[in-house]
């Protein structure tokens, strides 16, 4: 009997959660505008605004635990899309700018009654951990089945927290974070024929590291009030000078940024009108395990203190970019 349990108890730890790794960029919304005259916020200009980024990000997830403006879940109409529009949340707690939150799913089932079938209603849920310490700008969002896809949670946390973020002029956007294998198994994929077009888009680099490693674009694109990106082309019936064993440290540092950021590397083989992103190549996200046994009765406040050192320890090891 001691022997049975110890053999269930090490098998439960077996068990892991999936959390896909998401990158966050705070900017100013497009037209510089707060979404209305009468505010309820203390007013501020867009520049500083932009300053105190994630000081007013966490703003909101703290006002939602104090219960002085509970965050509202929700996702925007969209094309294909017919809802629900509203989703049940909870943020259950902050520490240290990192938060854990759950985010729930109304779904109809068929439940199984005294040999009959009939219509039922179930709420299966996935956890988030945001990461909002300084200059990280992190989101892991559980890939199980109680939604679509993590890109879906994404959407609906991007949704959300806009209609917050507008009181201060800002914006979030919500990438998946990649591995820099996405790129160069493209590279090495057409290496017979070569690579005509590499072009980088980045989106708001805010994050030191990343702006760093594109400073050159990011200078120019900053004076022009525009999205850095880079664009190389080979000329008429040549090739990029590009391959998988001779890596150039420039390019190298605009792949990092890529693919910490969850920015796109588009490219075009040689011969090829076909325009490859390197960012949709789902098998080269990076996803980070959390043993279920963690997140059993996380709900619950007695448990708050251990989960949150096992979620610390977790954020902590998510590295800038994966290669």
């Amino acid at each position: 009997m001691i022997v049975l349990s110890l053999c269930l108890k090490n098998t439960k730890t077996r068990y892991m959660a999936k959390f896909v790794i998401y990158s966050f960029k705070l900017h100013l919304t497009s037209d510089g505008m707060m979404r209305s005259l009468f505010t309820e916020e203390e007013a501020l200009s867009p520049k500083e605004a932009l300053e105190r980024k994630q000081e007013l990000f966490q703003k909101i997830i703290d006002k939602d635990i104090s219960k002085e403006k509970p965050f509202k879940c929700k996702r925007n109409p969209a094309k294909g899309y017919s809802g629900p529009y509203e989703f049940g949340s909870q943020i259950l707690w902050t520490k240290d700018a990192i938060s854990f939150m759950q985010i729930e799913n109304e779904k109809d089932r068929l439940e199984h009654i005294n040999f009959k079938k009939r219509k039922g209603t179930d709420y299966p849920w996935c956890n988030v951990i945001i990461d909002n310490r300084e200059n990280v700008q992190h989101i892991a969002i559980q890939n199980n089945n109680a939604f679509p896809s993590t890109d879906f949670v994404a959407t609906i946390l991007r949704d959300s927290f806009n209609e917050r973020l507008a009181d201060y002029y800002l914006e979030i956007d919500i990438d998946a974070m990649y591995q820099s294998r996405a790129f160069w198994s493209v590279i090495d994929r057409f290496k017979e024929v070569g690579i005509r077009m590499i072009q980088f888009d980045f989106g708001f680099p805010n994050i030191p590291w990343a702006s760093d490693s594109i400073e050159g674009l990011n200078v120019g694109a900053k004076a022009l009030g525009a999205r850095p990106s880079a664009k190389f082309t080979a000329t008429d019936g040549g090739r990029l000078l590009i391959d998988s064993e001779n890596k150039d440290e420039n390019i190298e540092k605009l792949i990092h940024a890529s693919g910490g950021l969850g920015s796109d590397i588009v490219v075009q083989p040689n011969g090829s009108n076909e325009l490859i992103h390197c960012k949709e190549d789902k098998e080269q996200r990076v996803q980070k395990p959390i043993p279920d046994i963690i997140l059993d009765g996380a709900d619950e406040e007695k448990n708050f203190e251990s989960t949150q050192l096992h979620v610390e320890k977790f954020v902590k090891d998510i590295q800038q970019y994966y290669d």
